[in-house]
């Protein structure tokens, strides 16, 4: 076994194993750190990876009542002031619970470890709905099922029923109260909603569960690369793997590059929303 037991998994991890079982060993397993480029050109890359961050923070700050004129000024670049004038005049707010949680964690035991997801935000209307909202900084938008197959949308709704109990008024939160939208800062007019179910909960928890144990049950060395090399365009581990030294076009990526170090972030668990084992 490979795993320390106090391991948690999260989107990213998860999707990495999904995309490189290699790029998941060396990234959370021995977080190793490696030059390669992501994408090219590394500057615009960097850029937009600091930019959306930004955005990301000025709209946390407008949702814990922070005035909206007040935060004009910190979109400070052409890119942030665009997308900030296109969350204003489209407000993917209206229409939703009032009660709201911005940059919210939430945690629930799967398969002997622990499932972990950081929220932009969730609105809630307890016993009747509860939104996931994600905000996406990327150039190009991507394809509906993209999205809908990507571990986020599949982890971070089952997390939600599993986890989000005290949210709900200390009732279960049941898979047809949820929703997941993602806004896309630069398509302001087209946000991809996904809605849940019982049988895509249940098929997302037998899903989650046998690619946890999968990946337990794997020894150093059975973390293979992955048969399709185009993924290696965009891993920061190419060059290490002998896949190729030139990076793909950021303007061709389309999910957003990673915005966080390989090393595992620092949580303060007692903020963290969660069921017991």
């Amino acid at each position: 076994m490979s795993l320390n037991p106090d391991f948690h998994f999260s989107q990213n991890s998860l999707q990495d194993y999904v995309d490189c079982p290699r790029r998941f060993e060396l990234r959370h397993i021995q977080h190793l750190e490696w030059p390669a480029l992501q994408s090219e050109p590394v500057l615009i890359q960097e850029q937009l990876m600091a930019q959306g961050r930004q955005f990301h923070k000025i709209i946390q700050q407008l949702l814990v009542g922070l005035p909206a004129e007040a935060l004009t000024e910190n979109a400070d670049s052409a890119n942030l002031a665009q997308w900030w004038d296109n969350f204003i005049h489209s407000n993917p707010l209206i229409g939703l619970p009032e009660k709201r949680y911005a940059e919210h964690y939430l945690s629930c035991p799967l398969a002997g470890y622990r499932l972990t997801a950081q929220y932009d935000l969730l609105a809630v209307e307890p016993g009747k709905r509860t939104v996931i909202l994600d905000w996406k900084t990327s150039s190009r938008k991507p394809r509906r099922e993209f999205l809908k197959n990507r571990l986020q949308t599949r982890a971070y709704r089952y997390l939600l029923v599993e986890a989000g109990t005290q949210l709900n008024n200390n009732q279960p939160l049941l898979p047809e109260q949820v929703e997941m939208i993602y806004w896309f800062a630069e398509f302001p007019g087209e946000p991809e909603h996904f809605l849940y179910d019982q049988k895509q909960y249940n098929e997302d928890r037998k899903f989650l569960t046998d690619l946890i144990v999968e990946i337990a049950h794997h020894k150093p060395g059975q973390f293979i690369l992955t048969s399709d090399e185009k993924k290696c365009l965009y891993c920061s581990y190419r060059s290490l793997c002998n896949r190729g030294e030139k990076a793909g076009s950021w303007a061709d990526q389309e999910e957003e590059p990673e915005t966080t170090s390989v090393q595992t972030v620092d949580l303060n668990f007692e903020q963290i929303g969660e069921v017991e084992f």
